[in-house]
């Protein structure tokens, strides 16, 4: 089978797919520690660093076209979205073009706003991932049914922290935004403001000044004197999924915006671990 990976980023979709048997022929993606991200991973794909839409034009014919176009024009995160789809649009053009049998594109939420084909919308942490993380599908294969669910301490294998908090500002009006080890991480964005707790922090909106409890100004611990650290990168990208040996290329910032942009493994595996039913079955595109 030849996949095409667009927006290949780290290599989410790329690593899921791998634990599902079936290698990327050619990813694609701008950024360059990704590239390097990618090549240290699969060193039997071939990367090519540039542009989409640079080499729309020159692709051959693919059984398996996969993506995920920059999703901050979408995201709920960024105040000064604009949903502007040209990246979106562009995916679907190459999949017009290539005319694949399979296709998969992978956005958040509120995608649906510029792209109204059919999709579904799941929750990572039904395919075994220890994160409460939505994600829009786009695809002409069938969903698959849930696996076994996982929780934090499942993966994190701590045992310094009782809790994962949030200190986002100014934190989203959560009256606890912490979650203790038998729960599933909150979804995690690019950010540095996820830190291991040693007790539940609650924000000031519910808790008398005198009471509240925050991380100190160095942020190296609790202003009450209480230890606690940031989530490493090793550690973020568990919760993402991805597996130990993963390798990630580049410094600390570049590592944790990787993890933090791509699809967890666990999912596209689930997705496509039973391809090879369907080979004989006709997928309708839908386009």
């Amino acid at each position: 089978m030849k996949v095409l990976s667009l927006y290949c980023g780290a290599g989410g979709i790329d690593e899921g797919l791998k634990q599902a048997g079936i290698k990327t022929t050619l990813a694609i993606d701008l950024w360059k520690d990704a590239c390097e991200t990618m090549k240290l991973n699969h060193p039997d794909t071939e990367i090519l660093c540039d542009k989409v839409s640079n080499i729309k034009s020159s692709l051959g014919r693919f059984d398996l076209v996969v993506g995920g176009p920059p999703c901050p024009e979408f995201s709920r995160a960024n105040k000064n979205r604009t949903f502007n789809s040209c990246e979106v649009d562009l995916f679907w053009t190459i999949v017009e073009i290539v005319h694949p049998k399979y296709y998969l594109m992978e956005n958040v939420q509120d995608v649906i706003k510029v792209t109204n084909r059919e999709n579904y919308l799941v929750n990572v942490s039904d395919y075994g991932v220890a994160q409460d993380r939505l994600r829009r599908i786009f695809t002409n294969l069938p969903l698959p049914l849930s696996t076994k669910k996982k929780v934090m301490k499942d993966v994190l294998k701590q045992n310094e922290y009782e809790y994962l908090t949030d200190f986002a500002f100014p934190n989203r009006n959560q009256k606890c935004p912490s979650r203790t080890m038998n729960q599933l991480s909150m979804t995690l964005t690019t950010m540095k403001h996820f830190y291991l707790t040693p007790i539940p922090i609650y924000t000031r909106k519910y808790l008398p000044e005198e009471k509240h409890i925050w991380l100190n100004k160095d942020k190296t611990g609790l202003d009450n004197g209480m230890p606690c650290r940031e989530i490493t990168n090793q550690e973020r990208a568990l919760l993402q999924g991805f597996p130990k040996d993963y390798i990630f290329y580049g410094k600390e910032d570049s590592v944790r915006k990787q993890i933090g942009n791509a699809l967890p493994p666990p999912l596209i595996k689930e997705f496509f671990k039973d391809i090879g039913n369907y080979v004989n079955t006709p997928i309708e595109h839908n386009l």
